[in-house]
């Protein structure tokens, strides 16, 4: 659930080039540039379209429909109208910048870094490109480079909160608290209301078996903003780490009420559950969560559990098995050496009582055939 930040308007504000949304003498260009400042993108985009089918070597219109583009979460489209503007001019580091951060939001990090590259060597100074970058490392599960991408934006920018809590971040990946808790206080001094910061030191606490301290960071994220499902699910976890699973279970859904795409809400919900032995309600959610995630070992490793307490052994078997082979370090083989034993006696069991009602209805038969004969005889 941890995700790192890199906020598009500050890299706006960090940005100088010659490329910003200007007025054109061109009629299409003016309300294009009107839509985009009045938040219209898809008539920005319309505009700029039009202007560019007569000039398709504006390249000023090029970047700003790449920036409208962008705005609606067309990377893809905007990424071509960023690489245009910057094949026409080289050295136009926003533009690379803009191309290198849809490759980011596209999930294409290594292409994002290789460009972010390009600009560390182009245009050292620029913070924004550092800070992105180590987002993508993090991403990569490379926390070594997201430190030093992080650190090299910071001492740029010391003021840029996002610096700090992105390498904070990768500091608790590598369990290193006390350097993480460290970038959170700061992060939170630059920026008191900045609720990821809060929402990371809580994890940092909860690592740290700090629960107290934790349940105080993911209230303040609540009371900063009721909205965010994951300070409910870091309270949530706590409250069941304290045993208070009515407490657990109630933050965990109001997380999903928020969010009902994340998988881990559900199989959070799904542990209390088998905590509390509600074997078939924590069934139920570990399939919810399952249905948004199939590749969480977890929850096939716990939905074969509460099988295995239900005697659904087939099916316990399956979920065990399966989340052996997601995750090699999941050692099921306990659990599968008990679902086969009772799987043995049960077969066993099921013979006895199929011979001993065999035997009962032979006993049946015989007394009734000596009853017959007797009242024969009597008559």
């Amino acid at each position: 659930m941890r995700k790192l930040t890199s906020l598009l308007f500050l890299c706006l504000v960090l940005c100088c080039s010659n490329t910003q949304v200007n007025a054109s003498s061109d009629g299409y260009f003016k309300k294009a540039y009107d839509f985009h400042d009045a938040n219209q993108l898809d008539s920005a985009v319309y505009y700029y379209t039009l202007h560019l089918q007569n000039n398709d070597q504006d390249y000023s219109a090029h970047f700003n429909r790449g920036l409208s583009l962008f705005d609606q979460g067309e990377y893809r489209k905007a990424k071509a109208d960023f690489q245009a503007v910057y094949l026409n001019a080289p050295d136009d580091y926003e533009a690379l910048y803009y191309k290198a951060y849809c490759d980011y939001e596209l999930g294409n990090y290594d292409g994002a870094i290789e460009d972010f590259k390009t600009l560390h060597e182009t245009n050292p100074e620029y913070a924004s490109a550092y800070i992105t970058c180590g987002v993508c490392y993090y991403n990569k599960n490379d926390y070594k480079n997201t430190i030093l991408e992080e650190t090299k934006a910071i001492e740029l920018a010391p003021e840029n909160k996002l610096g700090y809590y992105n390498r904070g971040l990768a500091y608790l990946s590598q369990e290193k608290y006390i350097l993480a808790e460290a970038d959170f206080n700061r992060a939170i001094d630059i920026a008191p209301e900045y609720v990821k910061a809060y929402w990371g030191r809580g994890d940092a606490f909860y690592d740290q078996y700090k629960y107290t301290d934790a349940m105080t960071d993911y209230k303040t994220c609540i009371r900063l903003d009721a909205t965010l499902p994951d300070g409910y699910n870091g309270l949530g976890r706590c409250y069941y780490k304290l045993k208070e699973y009515e407490l657990a279970n109630k933050n965990y859904k109001l997380a999903i009420q928020l969010d009902s795409t994340e998988a881990v809400f559900y199989s959070n919900v799904g542990l209390v559950h088998y905590e509390k032995k509600e074997y078939q309600k924590a069934i139920d959610y570990y399939s919810k969560a399952l249905s948004i995630d199939d590749k969480d070992a977890e929850s096939y490793y716990y939905r074969g559990l509460s099988n295995k307490e239900i005697k659904k052994y087939d099916v316990a078997k399956a979920d065990l098995e399966q989340a052996h082979f997601l995750d090699g370090t999941l050692d099921v083989s306990k659990e599968l050496n008990e679902i086969s034993m009772n799987s043995f006696f049960n077969k066993q069991l099921f013979y006895i009582l199929l011979i001993a009602l065999s035997v009962i209805i032979a006993i049946l038969v015989v007394i009734a055939m000596i009853a017959r004969r007797k009242n024969t005889e009597i008559r």
